[in-house]
């Protein structure tokens, strides 16, 4: 039963059909196998997803608020409104947490609803957060100007699940744009910096020692990571200056955390991201600035495949079952907003 957000007020749910099928490029919508379905539409930009084992979760930023939906698009909830732009988000033992980057807050609620609770104030823009072995770990990514961010003024910080005994893990990064943690480390990316297009860089930091390293340096942008097996998956945006204004050299890479080699996965990728590691599968997304379109790509072994092909921005991906959900940011001109796509995998 997919719902409509297109206006100020969250509207009723529609009647109920089954999940919509869509083109969002001309002609039919390009799949692998089965068509892909719209679960959700009418929202206003979905940044980030995930899922449990009946149903998907999503931050919208623009409105502000925080939905849950199940599979199918049905029972679609919104759980939390009125939040400074939510980006990440996370689930455990029941309780949705997100961070919020325009108000600096760190936020749950109930997965089944309830009252929303701030547990974290005063950060610095955090914009991605996850929960492991009861604490809660969230990526500040710097102090916002009018003129933009001020290099050097991110944070990885971690708290109880109270928002209580907070510590920084690690302070002055440039821009921290990825997050990752298992039960003995804490993984992030900084972006490279104006003065060497190429110095991004992944660090782990370990949780019984405390002891900060560089994992892999020398990375062009790298924006997302993903565990992959005993590697990490690392989607680079690429090197920029005034003749490559359209980012064609971004790349898929997997880094032996071990030793810091890295290997690539696939090059001549115009921004990528949306990174997620199934395994030996990687899927990612990219985006077309000409044409408007972008697709989620796989890796398997050595070939590289179009999962799907889609008109928009493609800024979250997840994987649950037999299925990949999506979030899709619409073109304005798009009459059914942004949504959240369902994709076999």
């Amino acid at each position: 039963m997919p719902f409509s957000v297109r206006h100020d007020e969250i509207e009723q749910p529609s009647p109920p059909s089954s999940a919509i099928l869509i083109s969002l490029v001309a002609g039919p919508l390009a799949c692998r196998s089965d068509p892909a379905a719209v679960l959700v539409d009418g929202l206003r930009a979905p940044v980030r997803l995930i899922a449990d084992e009946s149903r998907i979760y999503w931050t919208d930023s623009l409105r502000g608020s925080v939905f849950s939906a199940r599979h199918d698009g049905s029972d679609a909830t919104l759980l939390a409104q009125e939040q400074g732009r939510p980006v990440g988000i996370a689930l455990s033992d029941g309780l949705v947490y997100w961070a919020s980057s325009g108000s600096g807050t760190l936020s749950r609620v109930p997965a089944e609803g309830g009252e929303p609770i701030v547990l974290v104030s005063g950060q610095s823009a955090p914009s991605l957060v996850a929960v492991r072995g009861g604490r809660l770990f969230w990526l500040n990514y710097g102090k916002e100007t009018w003129e933009g961010y001020l290099p050097n003024t991110g944070a990885i910080v971690s708290a109880n699940l109270d928002g209580t005994a907070i510590a920084i893990i690690a302070d002055q990064q440039h821009r921290p744009s990825a997050l990752l943690v298992d039960d003995a480390n804490v993984y992030w990316s900084t972006l490279s910096t104006s003065s060497d297009p190429n110095d991004g860089a992944v660090w782990r930091f370990e949780r019984a020692t405390g002891h900060t390293s560089l994992v892999a340096g020398s990375l062009p942008g790298p924006r997302e990571l993903g565990f992959s097996g005993i590697q990490l998956a690392c989607a680079n945006w690429g090197r920029t200056s005034s003749l490559d204004a359209f980012r064609t050299n971004g790349s898929i890479v997997r880094i032996d955390v071990t030793n810091g080699n890295v290997a690539n996965v696939a090059s001549d990728q115009q921004h990528p991201g949306a990174l997620l590691s199934l395994g030996e599968d990687l899927y990612w997304s990219t985006r077309d600035d000409v044409s408007a379109t972008s697709e989620i790509r796989h890796a398997s072994s050595d070939a590289v495949d179009v999962t799907v092909s889609v008109r928009g921005r493609i800024p979250a991906l997840i994987g649950e079952g037999a299925f990949l959900f999506a979030a899709i940011n619409a073109d304005a001109n798009d009459p059914r907003g942004s949504v959240i796509l369902r994709v076999p995998r």
